[in-house]
């Protein structure tokens, strides 16, 4: 048997991989709003608690955030504009945080000289 012929003979799945296993997906939607939905397995059985959310919806969702994502195997333009977009986030995270370590400092100066 070919090795293509060997790969038509699988039929189409996708597994979680564990048995024991829940993913959690938050999610925010202009003139829906927010809310999240739980992909888990029980008893060997996949299931998806989608707070009434309809099957497209989540699809929908879970399509946006395979778009969204870095692939870290075969990137192209969008995921280096979506690193150089990250690494920009870290950073004004990181100056955030420092002037705010900065302001509480001074402020515990303050206290103690008063």
């Amino acid at each position: 048997m070919s090795l293509q012929a060997f790969f038509d003979s699988f039929s189409d799945s996708c597994d979680i991989g564990s048995r024991d296993t829940s993913v959690q997906f938050n999610w925010t939607k202009t003139g829906c709003g927010f809310g999240s939905f739980t992909i888990y397995v029980h008893d060997g059985v996949l299931y998806c608690d989608s707070e009434t959310m309809s099957r497209e919806f989540v699809k929908d969702r879970l399509m946006q955030l395979v778009d969204e994502c870095i692939f870290t195997d075969r990137p192209d333009e969008k995921d280096q504009e979506r690193l150089e977009r990250a690494n920009e986030w870290r950073k004004a995270r990181a100056e955030r945080q420092t002037h705010r370590i900065a302001r509480q400092s001074k402020a515990r100066q303050s206290d103690t000289t008063e």
